[in-house]
């Protein structure tokens, strides 16, 4: 049973947001979803960051998530008091490489516009 999210307690750090992917996803496409959509509902801290201690917040993580077809780039921040968090990612194209620097890279000037996003935010990231 997952708690209810106060503003005094954030529940998931980007291991358990992995965890929770794998036992719940098929492809890789799901678990950057999941993952996001998890991080939002019930709060994101990062690994420099306690699920009380805000004072980091804005805090992130990125990820490559790949299954047997796609391999997408997931970055995910702590939202302010790390109540919800904002996320994005996207797909990287069969033909093409990703780097991953300190600050989020997504973006649909990189590979088209295949992104998957934090609900209102805008396309161009």
């Amino acid at each position: 049973m997952l708690l209810a999210v106060t503003p005094s307690r954030t529940l998931l750090c980007l291991q358990e947001l992995t965890r929770i992917a794998l036992e719940r996803c098929a492809t890789a496409r799901c678990a950057v979803q999941t993952m996001g959509n998890l991080s939002v509902t019930y709060g994101f801290f990062a690994a420099e960051m306690s699920p009380t201690d805000y004072s980091l917040a804005g805090a992130g993580e990125c990820l490559l998530v790949s299954d047997a077809n796609d391999i997408w780039q997931f970055h995910v921040i702590a939202g302010i008091k790390g109540t919800s968090a904002i996320w994005a990612a996207q797909r990287i194209p069969e033909d093409h490489v990703t780097v991953m620097p300190n600050r989020f890279g997504v973006g649909c000037n990189r590979f088209g516009c295949e992104v998957c996003r934090t609900r209102g935010l805008t396309a161009e990231l």
